[in-house]
């Protein structure tokens, strides 16, 4: 069967941010406030079992949840992309220390001090299963904004989720992967997330791409 073409072209020009910018107006990394928007765990009865699902197959290999359950066949991921979501789920719990204090071992490892982290988590899990030079394709890492550039200068920017994309608020808000996906319904692993006890950590959250609130930027290399 022929694969939907769900390919994004985005019109408008979208602008990198320089450290030196963030530097300036913190904002232009992310914004916090945004990673609860758009969560939708509690109108899903079986959300701890799906997550769990979801993560066994990130670590040991497998098709997702959604052929698990007899959809389609998962379209096929790179093995750089395996290894990144299965660093992800790896590092869940992972909290600010100390609490609300925004300083984070995956902003640390780019070089950087306590900042908004959720872009750093996505370059570390990419980085740290390719060449381990503190250095990602969409420069400088801790932007939501320059995730989705490099999908835009590339062509790589979807509407529909496949297990394994980033996925970016179209605000450049937040940011994350994509564990698992079915239909417009996806599972992620993201950092910089709100908990249910208002905590601030790594965790996996239920989201869906129909909300509009979401590209996906499918990072093949």
């Amino acid at each position: 069967m022929t694969e939907l073409d769900d390919s994004v072209e985005i019109k408008q020009g979208i602008a990198e941010i320089t450290r030196e910018e963030a530097e300036k107006h913190p904002a232009l990394r992310a914004d916090p406030a945004k990673a609860k928007e758009g969560v939708l765990d509690d109108q899903n009865p079986e959300f701890e079992a799906s997550e769990l699902q979801a993560a066994e197959h990130a670590v040991l290999g497998g098709e997702g949840a959604g052929a698990a359950a007899g959809g389609a066949a998962a379209p096929s991921i790179t093995a750089h992309q395996r290894r990144a979501l299965a660093l992800a789920v790896t590092q869940k719990g992972t909290r600010e220390n100390p609490l609300g204090s925004n300083c984070n071992p995956y902003s640390r490892y780019f070089g950087f001090g306590c900042q908004y982290w959720c872009a750093d988590f996505v370059s570390f899990c990419v980085d740290r299963t390719g060449n381990r030079d503190h250095k990602v394709p969409w420069g400088y890492p801790s932007a939501v904004r320059n995730i989705t550039a490099w999908g835009q200068r590339h062509g790589r920017i979807h509407s529909r989720p496949q297990k394994g994309d980033i996925f970016t608020r179209k605000d450049g808000g937040h940011t994350g992967f994509v564990l698992d996906a079915r239909g417009s319904s996806f599972m992620t692993i993201e950092g910089n997330t709100s908990g249910p006890l208002g905590d601030v950590y790594v965790a996996s959250h239920q989201r869906d791409a129909a909300s509009g609130l979401y590209y996906f930027v499918r990072y093949h290399f």
